[in-house]
């Protein structure tokens, strides 16, 4: 956590500074820079993991701090028939604005730290393995504004787990549909 506010401290600085710049430069002027919203938003995505392989679902609850700098919550729930995997993170965000036939576009970087649980089910009796185990998430995507403040998009989510759960150090999932709303 203390790693997260380290790093959100200055990137909340370079934000408060590109802001002023973008609006005296016109960037940053689409859709989703003139919404008035509260800046709390609610992104869900239907994907699927690699290694389990799993579908995955997600949801994101990133409270937004300005135009560029974003932190909260981030849940994945992954099943198949012989996975279940459940993380749970903190997650800072960074969401530069593009200008011209571009501003519609907002791509987006992350990246947290949490927990995750991992169940593989081998279907022989007293084979069953499961683990609680730290995360690091580092993730990647991009929406396009569909009004003004709904957006669709895909994104990457890279789980790093540093002593392994059952066995497995990194999940690769993707984000297939993104959905985002701002309230």
């Amino acid at each position: 956590m203390a790693l997260l506010l380290g790093l959100l401290v200055p990137v909340q600085a370079i934000a408060q500074s590109s802001t002023t710049s973008s609006r005296d430069s016109g960037l940053g002027t689409g859709p989703a820079a003139r919404s008035k919203n509260s800046g709390v938003s609610v992104r869900g995505s239907l994907g699927m993991t690699a290694s389990p392989e799993t579908f995955n679902m997600t949801l994101e609850v990133p409270w937004a701090a300005d135009e560029l700098v974003s932190a909260g919550p981030l849940v994945q729930l992954g099943f198949s028939d012989d996975d279940t995997l459940f993380a749970t993170t903190i997650q800072a965000y960074l969401t530069p604005r593009l200008d011209g036939a571009l501003e519609d576009w907002l791509p987006y970087a992350h990246m947290g730290m949490g927990f995750m649980y991992l169940e593989k089910d081998d279907r022989r009796p007293g084979r069953d393995d499961e683990d609680v185990d730290f995360l690091f998430t580092v993730g990647t995507g991009v929406e396009y504004t569909v009004s003004e403040n709904f957006y669709l998009g895909t994104g990457f989510l890279f789980n790093v787990i540093p002593t392994g759960v059952v066995g497995d150090r990194f999940v690769f999932g993707w984000q297939i549909l993104t959905f985002r709303t701002e309230f």
